[in-house]
């Protein structure tokens, strides 16, 4: 099952770059982050994870999601590198 999940990944990467393209290309971008419990085999708990939501503006109608590990500027300063 894996298999399929990881090629239906693949087949949704490049709708998902034009997604981020488009919202990228917006004159302003909302962002917003949601904490997840994350298994870790390498902790007796779940951590932390954000999911980042990018909203592009009314001309951009988009809205992209990004996953990273935890809250540094990292992840929505690479993100955002190209705005």
């Amino acid at each position: 099952m894996c298999d399929w999940m990881r090629a239906c990944a693949d087949l949704a990467s490049p709708l998902y770059e034009l997604m981020k393209k488009r919202v990228l290309d917006s004159k302003g971008v909302q962002t917003d982050d949601t904490r997840v419990p994350v298994l870790d085999p390498d902790l007796p708990r779940a951590r932390t994870g954000r999911i980042w939501t990018y909203a592009g503006d009314d001309e951009h109608p988009y809205t992209v999601y990004d996953y990273t590990p935890n809250r540094s500027r990292d992840g929505p300063e690479a993100f955002l590198e190209e705005f």
